[in-house]
C-alpha cells in the first residue's frame, strides 16, 4: 500500500512538473507578439476557399511531389497573374500538410489587413507557430526569447537568426531532428514595404541550403523575376534593335499602368503614335506580366 502511494505521489509530482514546464514555455512564448490572422486556418480566414476536388490536380501533384520527395531544392515559387487562384492553392497545400502534422508555419499577407499587411510580426509569428508545431524546437525557441527580451525590437534579420535559425541549428542529434516540414508564405507582394519584401526573400533564400531543409512555398512580386521576363526577348534582337525595344516596352507598359480604362491594342498604338504591329508584338512578349485578352 505504501509503495503504491509512493508511486502515485511520484507520478503526481511528475505531472505537476510537466505542467509547470509547459506553463513556463507558454509564458515565455507569450512574450512574442504575433499576427493572429496570419495562419491559413485563422478565424478570419475560415470562409476562404480551397481547391475543389479534382481541380488543379497537375499543379497540386507537382507541389506534393516536391514536398514529399527527395528534391534538394527547398523553395517552390508559385507565380502567376493576380486572380489566378494562387492563394487558393496555397491554402489547399497548407491544409494538406497541417492535417499530416507537417505544416511548421503559414503566413498569409493581405494588403491593408492590419498585422498581416506588413512584415513587423512576420518572424515572431513564424517562430510562435514553429514552437507550437515542431516539439523538438519548442524549448530552444523559448530559451531564445528568455535570453533576449528585446528581440522584437531588433531587425528582421536579427529576429530570424535568433528566433528561427539558431533554435533549428541546435537540433544536432539525428534523432532530435524533425522530419521535413512545410512553411507556406502567401501574397508576399501585398506586404506594404518593398524593402521588407526583399529582406524576407533574402532570409528565406539564404537559409534554403541549411541542413534542416524546411520547405518554403511564397508567391510574391520579385523584381528579379520580372526582369527575367522582360529581358528574355532581348536574345532575339540584334544589338542595334535593343534600344528601340527598350523604348517601346517602357512606353507601352507606362501607358497601360496610367490608363484609367483599358484600350484595345490598335487604340494604344494610336495613343503612342507607333505602328499597331509594334504594340501587338510588344504585348505578345508580355503575357507573363500583363493580362492580354
Amino acid at each position: 500500500m505504501q509503495t503504491s502511494l509512493e508511486a502515485l505521489w511520484l507520478q503526481s509530482r511528475k505531472v505537476l512538473h510537466n505542467l509547470d514546464v509547459r506553463s513556463g514555455l507558454n509564458d515565455t512564448l507569450g512574450r512574442l507578439p504575433h499576427a493572429e490572422d496570419a495562419p491559413f486556418n485563422s478565424y478570419t480566414k475560415q470562409h476562404e476557399p480551397a481547391c475543389l476536388p479534382d481541380t488543379r490536380v497537375d499543379l497540386l501533384n507537382e507541389i506534393h511531389s516536391w514536398a514529399d520527395g527527395q528534391d534538394e531544392r527547398c523553395i517552390f515559387w508559385l507565380s502567376g497573374l493576380a486572380g489566378t487562384g494562387k492563394s487558393t492553392i496555397a491554402r489547399t497545400v497548407a491544409r494538406r500538410y497541417h492535417d499530416r502534422q507537417r505544416l511548421a508555419a503559414s503566413f498569409f499577407f493581405s494588403r491593408g489587413g492590419g498585422d498581416v499587411g506588413h512584415a513587423g510580426k512576420f518572424v515572431t509569428s513564424v517562430a510562435v507557430q514553429f514552437a507550437q508545431s515542431v516539439p523538438a524546437v519548442r524549448q530552444h525557441i523559448s530559451d531564445a526569447v528568455a535570453e533576449r527580451s528585446d528581440i522584437v525590437s531588433q531587425s528582421l534579420r536579427d529576429q530570424w537568426q535568433h528566433l528561427v535559425c539558431r533554435p533549428l541549428s541546435m537540433l544536432h542529434e539525428p534523432e532530435a531532428r524533425p522530419e521535413t516540414y512545410i512553411v507556406v508564405v502567401d501574397a508576399l507582394d501585398e506586404c506594404n514595404s518593398d524593402s521588407n519584401i526583399r529582406i524576407i526573400v533574402r532570409l528565406l533564400a539564404e537559409d534554403s541550403g541549411t541542413d534542416e531543409h524546411f520547405e518554403i512555398l511564397p508567391e510574391q512580386r520579385l523584381d528579379s523575376i520580372y526582369l527575367t521576363v522582360l529581358k528574355s526577348p532581348i536574345r532575339r534582337y540584334r544589338k542595334q534593335e535593343r534600344k528601340r525595344w527598350y523604348t517601346l516596352i517602357r512606353e507601352t507598359l507606362g501607358a497601360i499602368v496610367l490608363l484609367q480604362s483599358p484600350l484595345s491594342a490598335s487604340s494604344l498604338a494610336r495613343l503612342l503614335r507607333v505602328p499597331a504591329e509594334d504594340v501587338h508584338r510588344t504585348l505578345y512578349e508580355l503575357h507573363s506580366v500583363v493580362d492580354v485578352p
